[in-house]
């Protein structure tokens, strides 16, 4: 397992920083108020974790994205759609899921 902050740049850092930013995107999109500013702290807050320990990454993005307790869930939502495995599917899977949960617009 590599070290806090190792995989921050590098191979395996580009797949990651495209993951967090499309993990905002599905956020965002399901109606959470996540702009470039948590996204930021987002990525400082992963350099600073395990990011091999899924609950570590999870309390970070949490602790950077979500500002109220009424969000957590929603959150945890789409954390377990989005995480879930590395398949190429997986953003187009939670999306869909989010917009089945999403209350139609008048």
């Amino acid at each position: 397992m590599a070290a806090p902050g190792k995989e921050s740049g590098g191979e395996n850092g580009g797949g990651l920083a495209h993951n967090v930013i499309e993990f905002g995107r599905l956020l965002r999109r399901a109606g959470l108020p996540v702009g470039p500013a948590e996204m930021l702290a987002a990525a400082e807050a992963l350099t600073r974790i395990d990011i091999g320990n899924k609950e570590e990454v999870r309390a970070a993005l949490a602790a950077t994205l979500i500002h109220r307790r009424e969000h957590r869930d929603l959150f945890d939502y789409a954390f377990g759609l989005f995480w879930r495995d590395a398949a190429g599917t997986r953003f187009a899977q939670a999306m869909a899921m989010l917009e089945a949960r999403k209350p139609l617009e008048p």
